[in-house]
């Protein structure tokens, strides 16, 4: 699951929640349990924008719903509120295991019949994190302030760097695929938001 990581870990460094998810991803073996499917966190912990009620967020490579079903059954069916389900998700099928970890921690696992690295929440992962790394702290600080004050992930970008032209769920994965020079011309960084909000 690390190697997957490499490319977020660069632009945020290996900060104290991704070092607390991966605790905890390990101490429920769950790269072991589901090592056929490459799992691989994304979401708030991975970049360093979890809140207190902030799920760990999985997705994984999966081409045969039912046996990837089976195989997060086997694994995780007897903790708290498991609950699992296939269905349709961005124009494909999915499986979608949420459950409690033992420690507590609300855990959501995706499957999905695409590589880990164009998964859409991959890719947002991946966008996330260089927009991170472009505003830095004060920009940082400025979107969790957001957050904790009920906006979404989502709408707290588009607010801190002038993102109007579509919705950002439809933005990430062209935007995954520009280089730094083009991702900087597509965006326009609201200084005057930052400093309005930390």
């Amino acid at each position: 699951m690390e190697h997957l990581l490499q490319p977020v870990l660069r632009l945020t460094g290996f900060h104290p929640q991704m070092a607390e998810a991966l605790a905890e991803t390990h101490s429920m073996a769950l790269p072991m349990l589901l090592e056929g499917f490459n799992p691989c966190l994304t979401g708030s912990f991975a970049v360093g924008l979890a809140l207190p009620d902030s799920d760990l967020d999985f997705v994984c490579e999966a081409h045969d719903m039912g046996a990837f079903e089976q195989a997060v059954r086997d694994a995780f069916s007897d903790c708290t509120d498991f609950d699992c389900v296939q269905k349709e998700m961005r124009g494909g099928p999915a499986c979608v295991a949420t459950f409690e970890s033992p420690n507590g921690y609300s855990v959501e696992l995706i499957g999905q019949p695409v590589p880990v690295k164009q998964n859409y929440a991959y890719l947002r992962m991946l966008v996330t994190a260089r927009l991170l790394a472009l505003a830095g702290k004060e920009g940082r600080d400025a979107l969790l302030k957001l957050k904790k004050n009920g906006v979404t992930t989502d709408e707290a970008l588009a607010v801190l760097f002038g993102i109007d032209s579509a919705p950002m769920d439809t933005l990430y994965a062209p935007m995954a695929m520009m280089d730094d020079e083009e991702l900087q011309a597509f965006i326009r960084f609201d200084r005057m938001v930052v400093d309005g909000l930390v």
